[in-house]
């Protein structure tokens, strides 16, 4: 189930599979909604997405995206933001 401006997006960092919830622009949302209605051939044009999907990231941005979503599971935000204020 997919929230509204939430995009899945699939990695790959030593070997292994990783699936991140990004943030969407309304400009990426739009970019995909003329996507889906363009699409013809649907099951040629998914074999190309997932493989397009499927991208090798460095470690930087991996302990990013898993900060990231470390700080969400545990609805840090707010905290983290005040203490960068108060240093």
């Amino acid at each position: 189930m997919q929230k509204k401006n939430v995009v899945n997006e699939t990695v790959v960092y030593a070997g292994k599979k990783y699936q991140y919830e990004v943030k969407a622009t309304d400009k990426d949302l739009k970019k995909m909604e003329i996507f889906e209605k363009k699409k013809t051939h649907k099951g040629l044009d998914d074999l190309i997405e997932a493989i397009k999907k499927k991208k090798d990231i460095n470690i930087y941005d991996k302990s990013k995206k898993d900060w990231d979503n470390y700080v969400n599971e545990k609805k840090m935000e707010k905290e983290l933001q005040y203490n960068r204020k108060d240093g």
